[in-house]
C-alpha cells in the first residue's frame, strides 16, 4: 500500500475533495459541490476538514464542527483499499487536537466502528412534530409555493450554506422546506409565535430535534407536539433516499456534560440543508 499522508484541508483542496466524493459517493452529497466546499471552509474556524492523501490524491476525508465545547464529526469517508491501516485513527487524532470528539449518527456500520473505539452511546435525540390545525398529517408533506425572497435569513455562518432557505421568524430560526410543506426548526424561543408565523406563510408542519434534557421538551409535549414515533410526517433523514427515516443516536469519546443541550447546528443531525432534495 502506498504511504498515506494525513493533514488539515485548506480551501485550495476543494477541487480534489469534490473529485474524491464524485468517485466514491452517490450523487447528492454536499461535498460534490464546490459551492458547498467553499462554504464549509468558513473563516470563523468552526468547521474543519482533514484529508488522507496517497501520491497527492485524496483517498479519505473527515469533516468536523465545533459546538457546545466539543468537536462533532460530521462525516467520514475512506476508500476501501486504505481501510484497516490506521488511517481513520490518524484522521481522528488530528480532529481531536481541537477537543473531545462526539457525533450524532444513524449508520449501523459507524456504530460498530465507534463501539470498537470505546465510544459512549448517550441517548437518541428527540424529534417533535406539529401540524397546522385542520391539516391531516398524512397529507401535510405536499409542496407549498412560497417566495423565498420574502424571508430574511438569520445571521451566522450556518445560515449561509448553499441549498437552504433560512428564515428568521418571530419565535425562532428555521430552515424552510417548501418542497415538502414544512420547516425544520433550528433555534426555538417561542413555539406558539413561531408556528403562528409558519402557518401564516402557508406551511403545514414543523419539526424540532433536540436532546432529551432540553427544557423545551416538556413544553412541547404539553402543547400537543408529537414525538417522531407517533407522527405521520416522516423525518426524511436523507432526502436522496425517498421516505427514509431513522433514529439519531448521540455518541462521544467521553461522558457529555449533564447540562449540554445538543443543538441541530452542532452536527447537522436531520440533514438540515446538507443534501439536495431528489439527489440533484
Amino acid at each position: 500500500m502506498r504511504e498515506v499522508e494525513v493533514r488539515c484541508a485548506t480551501p485550495a483542496d476543494g477541487g480534489a475533495v469534490v473529485d474524491f466524493f464524485r468517485r466514491n459517493y452517490r450523487r447528492g452529497h454536499p461535498f460534490q459541490s464546490m459551492e458547498y466546499w467553499e462554504w464549509h471552509c468558513d473563516p470563523e474556524g468552526e468547521r474543519e476538514s482533514y484529508l488522507a492523501l496517497a501520491d497527492g490524491r485524496v483517498v479519505g476525508h473527515l469533516a468536523s464542527n465545533l459546538g457546545g465545547g466539543l468537536v462533532w464529526v460530521l462525516q467520514l469517508l475512506l476508500e476501501e483499499s486504505y481501510r484497516g491501516a490506521g488511517v481513520v485513527r490518524r484522521l481522528y487524532a488530528l480532529a481531536r487536537m481541537r477537543g473531545s470528539l462526539a457525533t450524532t449518527n444513524a449508520n449501523a456500520i459507524a456504530h460498530r466502528m465507534y463501539r470498537k473505539m470505546g465510544w459512549i452511546r448517550t441517548c437518541d435525540l428527540q424529534r417533535y412534530v406539529v401540524t397546522r390545525a385542520g391539516v391531516e398529517a398524512a397529507s401535510a408533506v405536499a409542496p407549498v409555493v412560497v417566495d423565498a425572497k420574502r424571508f430574511t435569513p438569520p445571521r451566522g455562518h450556518y445560515w449561509r450554506q448553499p441549498e437552504i432557505i433560512g428564515a428568521a421568524m418571530e419565535g425562532g430560526n428555521v430552515v424552510l422546506q417548501p418542497e415538502v410543506g414544512g420547516a425544520r426548526i433550528v433555534d426555538l424561543r417561542d413555539a406558539q409565535a413561531l408556528t403562528g408565523a409558519l402557518w401564516s406563510a402557508g406551511f403545514r408542519w414543523a419539526d424540532y430535534v433536540t436532546s432529551w434534557n432540553d427544557p423545551l421538551c416538556t413544553l412541547l409535549e404539553e402543547s400537543g407536539w408529537e414525538l417522531n414515533e407517533a407522527s405521520a410526517v416522516p423525518w426524511r433523514l436523507d432526502p436522496v433516499v425517498p421516505d427514509s427515516v431513522a433514529r439519531i443516536s448521540v455518541l462521544s469519546e467521553d461522558h457529555l456534560p449533564r447540562e449540554l443541550v445538543i443543538r441541530r447546528t452542532y452536527c447537522d443531525h436531520g440533514r438540515v440543508g446538507s443534501l439536495r432534495s431528489g439527489g440533484g
